[in-house]
């Protein structure tokens, strides 16, 4: 069984926080249980579906970046993960991928931590590197997860005391795509 955990509020900014009906976590089964009603989250529980089958449909790795410093020439630029792999990787993807890719694209790796990658890139390829990513990635990374729950399995939740559970027919016909 895999339990989502969905936010009953928005909370935060149009582009760094959540919405109802955003999931925020899948956990295995029973790992959690009702929420108190003054936290801002339902459970919907789904038996028979893998976590890993739930993850693969509502995750995409969410892949953060932040100008460190900026001059005439170019900018230095850290990109983290939120999903803790290794230290050895940035959400999955490996440092020699990371360090070959930047190296194509005329970055030059400053630093390398667990999660998280800083390299220097001249002004001038900031823009062939975006478009090179968008079509490597073609929508795979995104700032959370992929998928929602419509506002009426939210409220269903909260009426039957925060936890609702769904086939895995009735889940698949209620996830939808985010399109922001």
């Amino acid at each position: 069984m895999a339990d989502f955990l969905v936010m009953t509020v928005d909370k935060g900014t149009a582009d760094a926080g959540y919405k109802k009906g955003d999931i925020v976590e899948v956990f295995p089964d029973g790992r959690l249980q009702p929420q108190p009603a003054d936290v801002p989250f339902v459970l919907i529980r789904v038996p028979g579906m893998a976590v890993n089958t739930a993850l693969h449909g509502t995750w995409q790795l969410y892949l953060d970046y932040t100008v460190v410093a900026s001059n005439a020439l170019g900018k230095r630029i850290k990109v983290s993960s939120k999903i803790a792999r290794s230290s050895d990787n940035l959400g999955g993807i490996t440092k020699a991928k990371i360090q070959t890719f930047l190296d194509n694209h005329g970055a030059t790796v400053f630093s390398f931590a667990p999660n998280e990658v800083v390299f220097d890139i001249a002004n001038a390829d900031i823009q062939p590197l975006k478009d090179a990513l968008r079509e490597k990635l073609d929508g795979k990374f995104v700032r959370r997860r992929l998928y929602r729950v419509p506002n009426a399995a939210v409220n269903a939740a909260l009426a039957n005391g925060g936890i609702m559970t769904y086939t895995q027919a009735q889940a698949l016909t209620y996830l939808t795509r985010k399109t922001d």
